[in-house]
């Protein structure tokens, strides 16, 4: 195996973490993700509702509606966070 096939151990390590407003900046689309925020204020709102998740967030309750909001956030296929991320792989 050639050294370069290992990832950077620090980097890796920075990647291991729910934290998807830091995840967003170590996959270095902070800047794209920001401009079409401000072309899209659907994305952006999708955004402010998906960024707040966490992984503990998984094993609290919550309503129907919020869950609902944040699925809807995440698969929206014009305004979706995972839309936009698709389009970037």
């Amino acid at each position: 195996m050639k050294p370069e096939e290992f990832p950077d151990r620090t980097f890796a390590e920075k990647c291991w973490t729910h934290n998807l407003p830091q995840l967003l900046g170590l996959a270095a689309l902070k800047a794209d993700f920001d401009a079409a925020m401000q072309a899209d204020p659907d994305l952006r709102d999708n955004w402010d509702i998906v960024k707040e998740w966490n992984e503990s967030r998984r094993y609290a309750g919550t309503t129907k509606a919020d869950a609902k909001d944040l699925y809807e956030a995440i698969t929206d296929n014009k305004h979706g966070v995972l839309a936009w991320l698709k389009r970037r792989w």
